[in-house]
């Protein structure tokens, strides 16, 4: 099978058995996504929890937009990440939860709201 063939088969089965094709991408991206929580400690580094559902994967040094971008596409950049050696993408990433991770971005001025003063969300 050449793989154009290849390429219109699989068009095809895809069109066919949809729901089917669905459930197959979802199990696969939870799946990555687990093996990267765990390769990565399996908690939040700055308060540790350890719930799977509300963990992140940030850049250590932030840019993550910007790096996501150049894949274009979640999925191949998760590949990216599982190819990564583990002392390599512990240097570069960590887990936070999402309340740390927002934490994180307020006090670095990562959140998108560069050059506002932020003393009025400060106030308690």
């Amino acid at each position: 099978m050449t793989k154009e063939e290849r390429r219109e088969y699989m068009s095809r089965w895809v069109a066919k058995h949809r729901q089917h094709f669905r459930s197959i991408v979802r199990e696969t991206k939870r799946r990555r996504r687990l093996e990267l929580i765990t390769r990565l400690g399996g908690k939040c580094e700055s308060c540790g929890i350890s719930d799977h559902r509300c963990l992140q994967i940030d850049h250590k040094e932030g840019g993550g937009i910007r790096e996501l971008r150049q894949y274009n596409d979640s999925y191949k950049y998760c590949v990216t990440l599982l190819r990564m050696s583990d002392e390599e993408l512990r240097a570069k990433y960590q887990l936070l939860c999402a309340n740390c991770n927002w934490i994180k971005r307020f006090e670095r001025n990562e959140h998108g709201a560069k050059g506002q003063n932020d003393s009025a969300l400060q106030r308690e």
